[in-house]
């Protein structure tokens, strides 16, 4: 079992959903690229992984009861991948109140040139 995979195994198990397990809410891997997508991404990753085909289950409704039921968005919030991926989105976000006031003036300070234009006045 590789480093990516043990972390969403063991997230996955929390939900009482087992990886290549025996109920039809477990989840059947079909491409290992599911682990990094989960891990990485998080549930949009998971479903993006579906679309894809990497996974399928047998119960999809029960499946994700037992996800949503679980509380797994915060627990995978502690996961050292998203913990990184926060820090790093922290460290590079853009929209300090300055700089929303300068796009607010840049957009919202057009003049009545451009109204007229568009009204044809």
């Amino acid at each position: 079992m590789g480093l990516v995979e043990f972390p969403v195994r063991k997230l996955f198990s929390s939900a009482g959903v087992t990886i290549n397990g025996d109920n039809p809410w477990d989840i059947e891997v079909n491409d290992d690229r599911f682990y990094r997508d989960v891990l990485f991404r998080g549930s949009l990753g998971l479903g993006e992984s579906y679309l894809r085909e990497y996974w399928r289950a047998a119960d999809l409704e029960e499946l994700f009861f037992r996800l949503t039921s679980s509380n797994l968005e915060q627990i995978s919030k502690r996961l050292p991948t998203q913990l990184v991926n926060s820090s790093v989105s922290r460290l590079s976000n853009r929209q300090t109140p300055s700089r929303a006031l300068s796009n607010a003036e840049h957009h919202y300070n057009l003049g009545n040139d451009l109204f007229f234009e568009f009204l044809g006045r």
